[in-house]
């Protein structure tokens, strides 16, 4: 799109003016993660050119300077030759630029360098490298702190008079994420000897100099987008009761934390008996190693245990949930798409299996390969994990033996297809645009993913045999239970041959199987209308499959091929309640991102 400059007015009788300083359809230029030098009439951006692109790899990324102090404005690349830039961000004075750049194949959560530019000589000068480094950020003095996770977790870090500093806080927390989206925020400076920072589920002010840190009293687990102004801390929390929000909290004598916006417009009072809250379990997994899980049992408030085999007496069915990425983690935030199961009887499991974000650099490391030369080991520790998270709730006695399901997007959906055909624990799945063949994922995806599975799997073409294998598409003949998959027709990250190709391999082995899939919709449904289908789809296709009436006579609304009624199971969640269910009702409709992950926008 075009780059516009918005100037305020300066006073409230004018409106903002508006300025268009580059058209982006003619010069196919992409701007993103800009930093505005008001005084001097500059502004630095990450840029892409897609000019002369022919193939992912030949969009070129770079740090841009946009000088518009002229009528027409100029652009100046002040820096180059990397795969991929991200975070420029302007000194106090604006004489120096930091910002992070990185080379395939390694990916932002892998190893990255720190560079600082002098603005005045145009020398740009490596700080740090060979870490994962984000969000550099100058104090008001203009020392310049970033996170990186050079101690095995991603703390932070200062560089001041040519001298690079140890943790200046060391922690066995995540004080930073990986870097899939621009503009992450996680702490910011009160003055030059005080930060306001995220720490763990946290949210507080650290001084400096004491290393002591004050926690401030909220009723959020989750921070993120935190800033700091006159006094007012800023910032979107959210907790497992609590959907994301945009709040603040005043610094001043009131002390207070006041909610401005909710992403929900809806009145939770009225889910109070319904919303389920997860139990965070650590459970032993292969090779002597643990995992984690967020366990959400099923909960609603209007069961009568004395008429119906229902929650808290009957062993539940269990649906294990697996978040995207697969660098990602399952979100530590009042979701309706769980409570939609949670309400309706069903226990989840949401996991953060190995390879997962929040436990440290080695813990995310499970799934990567340690030099690109030996293979990578997605598809073995996740399904490993996931399988193991049913096998314990199962010896734990809290869920069904005989009702497993198994869910997930994107990466996700590639480990509930590989869960599915390379292991015989669960008894149904659904998929949500999964990789199904390997190969196809390395040959036709954006450039900022496009060597991601050099870690994950191993190097393409060199490596064909592993991917082959690796491929749950290769592995059909392993399949033994039902499937659903669910497909946006504009998906340009997992395209929709994927799913087409999985149906018809299940398919012609005569297995149960479905496809549904959705016209405008790309990779993550936004439309509220498809979220709520997808929805009811998966839920009435595991009723179908495990013998269970639906809570609210949910319809099947599509064809499944091979389906042939057998005798069905007793029935587990009873038809009493089926105007009970009001938080899957609502779920849709409140939030079309359940299944979502925003993607880079690097392309």
């Amino acid at each position: 799109g075009s780059l516009i400059l918005r100037s305020p007015s300066l006073t409230e009788s004018k409106a903002p003016t508006f300025r268009k300083l580059l058209d982006g359809p003619s010069t196919k230029l992409r701007f993103a993660d800009g930093v505005l030098d008001y005084k001097n009439k500059l502004l630095w951006a990450v840029c892409e050119d897609h000019r002369t692109v022919s193939s992912p790899s030949d969009v070129k990324n770079t740090i841009a300077m946009i000088d518009f102090s002229k009528q027409e404005a100029s652009i100046e690349h002040v820096a180059e030759g990397k795969d991929f830039y991200l975070a420029p961000r302007l000194s106090p004075d604006q004489k120096h630029l930091a910002f992070v750049a990185y080379d395939h194949p390694n990916m932002p959560w892998d190893a990255t360098s720190l560079y600082l530019r002098d603005n005045q000589t145009g020398k740009v000068q490596e700080i740090v490298a060979g870490h994962s480094i984000v969000q550099p950020r100058f104090s008001p003095n203009g020392t310049l702190y970033w996170i990186d996770d050079s101690s095995g977790w991603w703390n932070l870090y200062s560089y001041s008079d040519d001298k690079l500093s140890c943790p200046i806080w060391p922690q066995e927390k995540e004080f930073g994420g990986p870097h899939w989206t621009f503009g992450q925020k996680t702490y910011d400076f009160v003055d030059d000897k005080t930060l306001v920072i995220a720490n763990g589920k946290e949210l507080g002010t650290f001084d400096i100099e004491a290393k002591t840190f004050s926690p401030f009293v909220t009723p959020f687990t989750s921070f993120s987008k935190v800033s700091y102004a006159n006094g007012l801390v800023c910032f979107i929390g959210a907790a497992f009761d609590f959907p994301p929000t945009i709040a603040t909290y005043s610094l001043l004598s009131q002390k207070k934390c006041e909610s401005i916006r909710c992403s929900i417009s809806t009145d939770l009072s009225k889910f109070q008996g319904y919303l389920s809250i997860p139990e965070t379990i650590k459970y032993p997994t292969a090779n002597n190693r643990y995992a984690f899980a967020n366990y959400y049992p099923p909960t609603n408030k209007d069961y009568d245990g004395k008429k119906d085999a229902c929650i808290g007496l009957a062993k539940p069915p269990l649906l294990v949930k697996i978040h995207g990425g697969p660098t990602s983690c399952a979100r530590s935030q009042l979701q309706f798409g769980i409570q939609y199961w949670t309400s309706r009887g069903f226990a989840v499991a949401d996991v953060n299996y190995g390879g997962s974000t929040g436990f440290g650099t080695e813990y995310r490391n499970r799934l990567r390969s340690s030099d690109y030369k030996s293979p990578g080991s997605w598809g073995i520790v996740d399904v490993q994990d996931c399988c193991a998270m049913a096998e314990y709730l199962v010896k734990e006695g809290k869920v069904h033996p005989k009702r497993l399901a198994i869910t997930g997007g994107s990466a996700g959906g590639y480990t509930t297809l590989a869960c599915l055909c390379f292991r015989d624990v669960f008894t149904v799945g659904a998929s949500y645009y999964g990789v199904g063949d390997l190969e196809a994922l390395a040959r036709d995806t954006h450039k900022f993913e496009s060597r991601y599975l050099d870690g994950l799997i191993g190097r393409y073409p060199q490596d064909k045999a592993v991917y082959v294998e690796r491929s749950p598409l290769h592995s059909v003949d392993n399949l033994n239970v039902p499937m659903i998959l669910f497909q946006g027709l504009e998906d340009k990250v997992v395209p929709p041959k994927q799913a087409e190709s999985m149906y018809d391999a299940v398919k012609r082995k005569g297995l149960p199987v479905a496809l549904v899939e959705f016209e405008g919709e790309g990779h993550g449904f936004r439309i509220a209308k498809n979220i709520r289908t997808a929805l009811d789809g998966e839920y009435t296709f595991y009723c179908t499959v495990f013998g269970i009436k639906c809570a609210n006579e949910e319809k099947i609304t599509y064809t499944i091929a091979n389906y042939k009624p057998a005798n069905t199971l007793r029935p587990y969640f009873s038809l009493a309640l089926a105007a009970k269910c009001v938080v899957g009702i609502a779920a849709a409709a409140i939030l079309s991102s359940t299944f979502l992950r925003t993607r880079n926008n690097n392309k």
